[in-house]
Order: C-alpha cells, then sequence, then structure tokens
C-alpha cells in the first residue's frame, strides 16, 4: 500500500493492479477504498484462468470468478488480455471475451490478437456489454493496422 501511496503523491492519475488481484485482494480492497476509480484491475487469462507474475503463473481461479470478486471490491475498471493470443496478430477470441465481459459487468479494456480492422470493428460492436477500449501492438508495428484507420472505427 505504501508503494501505491507514494505514486499517487508524485501525481500519478491510476494504478493498475495485476498479480494482486490474485494473491492480495485485501490490498486492492485497501486500494479502492483509498483511491476509488484511481484503482484498476489487469486480469490477464490463459484459457479459462487467470494468470499471474507476468503471465508465469496459471492460477486454479477461473477469470470469471476473479472479474467479478474485483467488483464485489468495488474495482470500477479492468484491463482483460488474452495471454495466448497476445503478439500473435491470431485475432481476439471473442466467445472468452463476451464471457469475461458478462462475469465482469464493468468497462474493459481488451488486449490480446487484435491484427486486423474488423477485429476492431468486432470488438466495437461488444461495447454496450462493456468493451471500453483496445489495445493495439504488434499490428501497429507490423503495419497490419495503420493508427488513423484504427481511430476512424473508434
Amino acid at each position: 500500500m505504501s508503494m501505491i501511496e507514494e505514486a499517487f503523491e508524485h501525481g500519478i492519475d491510476r494504478i493498475i493492479l495485476g498479480t494482486a488481484a490474485l494473491h492480495n485482494p485485501e490490498l486492492v480492497l485497501q486500494a479502492v477504498q483509498k483511491y476509488e476509480t484511481g484503482i484498476a484491475v489487469s486480469i490477464d487469462v490463459s484459457g479459462s484462468f487467470a494468470t499471474a507474475a507476468g503471465w508465469t503463473e496459471v492460477s486454479a481461479v477461473p477469470f470469471g470468478e476473479l472479474a467479478s470478486g474485483m467488483r464485489d471490491l468495488g474495482v470500477e475498471e479492468l484491463l482483460f488480455t488474452d495471454t495466448k493470443r497476445d503478439g500473435t496478430l491470431l485475432g481476439p477470441d471473442l466467445g472468452t471475451i463476451r464471457r469475461f465481459l458478462e462475469a465482469a459487468q464493468m468497462p474493459v479494456t481488451i488486449s490480446g490478437g487484435i491484427t486486423s480492422l474488423d477485429d476492431i470493428y468486432n470488438l466495437k460492436q461488444l461495447e454496450p456489454q462493456g468493451v471500453k477500449a483496445v489495445v493495439i501492438g504488434k499490428a501497429l508495428y507490423d503495419k497490419k493496422i495503420q493508427l488513423e484507420d484504427a481511430l476512424r472505427i473508434a
């Protein structure tokens, strides 16, 4: 908690907690109680389960259970990363994303596998269900998506 407090004291607007969601939900609760919307949680997913420690640890916790648990703690925004798709240019797994959104019931930033403008368009259609934003990485670096085109769809 002292590191979170120090970051906010230095002018940080938002902190995204990751592994703490799995291993230290009490910390998440304390942070949300003190900083409210200044705290978001990143839930990295492999198959049906949440991962931790830089994706090196696949937990036994279903991602939907973790997402709804974070909502119960007062978290108001999540970041979802599909670790099996991130950096692969395979496109997002829309079925998994839909399941995540159903469990989360809050705004979610989606990451992992975004490859084409069609992917962005398809995720935009999920916006009413909670998609807030999309992270595009490798597709920009490899010039499969032009930022201007992505922004036009968004």
